[in-house]
């Protein structure tokens, strides 16, 4: 019986161990806010309320365990991001680069006549913020000389995503994806952002492209779909096509929206006319 009780508190021991353990681990993978502070500090005041016998506070922070770890699920960034909730850009009434699509594609050739691949990421009416992290942040209007400048610099680097946006803005250089749940462990890691972009693609209007040296292809990932050895005219006409009906689309849920409120106001002020 005596060894029977043992083997029983060590495995008890062990499960809590495990479950607080890798609770922890998952935490500390928010990288927009610092979770993990916040729940030592509860597990603290807990304890300490419970070992000084302040039954009251004991009992209100064990009554209420489960919403606190409901509101710490909801805040952690990876549930956003399995989620895949992408807010949407606000577009300016007025563009001020439009030739931002060309002055990019003829980086990506010289880059490609240099026997150097480039992998793009642009973004359009949904923003990519919660889904790709940067080292710096350039946000930069798309120019000729500055994108030459950090492609041919020693910083820049070939395995990593160059960021734009349709509104001609340079987001950064050597991005990265956030780790996704969907992304399985055994990839390796030279197609991990291949991977990425099929699930980031698939629930955003995203547009990925990647320049092969030794073919001078594009291979283009939209819409969960891959296209491989795709020439560049091509891939510059199906870039401009996603981007208008994207934002074609776009326009017309705004529009819905507004249509909606507007019908909903007037029945509302009908309702209060005499």
């Amino acid at each position: 019986m005596y060894h029977f009780l043992m083997w029983r508190d060590i495995i008890e021991i062990m499960f809590f161990t495990s479950l607080f353990y890798y609770l922890m681990r998952w935490l500390a993978k928010d990288y927009t806010k610092n979770l993990l502070p916040y729940f030592y500090g509860y597990c603290f005041i807990a304890i300490a309320a419970y070992t000084i016998q302040l039954t009251i506070i004991s009992y209100f922070l064990f009554l209420y365990a489960p919403a606190i770890i409901m509101l710490f699920i909801i805040m952690h960034q990876d549930i956003l991001q399995r989620n895949l909730i992408a807010l949407k850009n606000i577009q300016p009434a007025q563009v001020t680069n439009h030739d931002w699509l060309d002055i990019l594609f003829r980086g990506c050739l010289v880059m490609v006549n240099k026997n150097k691949p480039v992998i793009c990421v642009i973004e359009c009416t949904d923003n990519l913020d919660d889904f790709i992290k940067t080292p710096f942040l350039i946000n930069a209007d798309l120019q000729q000389g500055i994108l030459e400048l950090l492609l041919e610099s020693q910083a820049y680097d070939p395995s990593k995503l160059i960021w734009v946006t349709t509104q001609g803005k340079l987001r950064g250089i050597n991005a990265n994806w956030q780790p996704s749940y969907y992304m399985a462990k055994t990839i390796q890691p030279s197609t991990a952002w291949q991977q990425d972009s099929f699930v980031y693609s698939q629930q955003t209007d995203a547009f990925v492209f990647y320049t092969d040296p030794l073919t001078h292809t594009f291979t283009i990932i939209v819409h969960g779909k891959c296209f491989e050895k795709i020439s560049p005219h091509h891939t510059l006409q199906l870039i401009k096509k996603h981007i208008r009906v994207e934002h074609k689309q776009d326009n017309k849920i705004k529009k819905g929206k507004n249509n909606e409120q507007r019908s909903t106001q007037k029945i509302f002020f009908q309702q209060d006319s005499p």
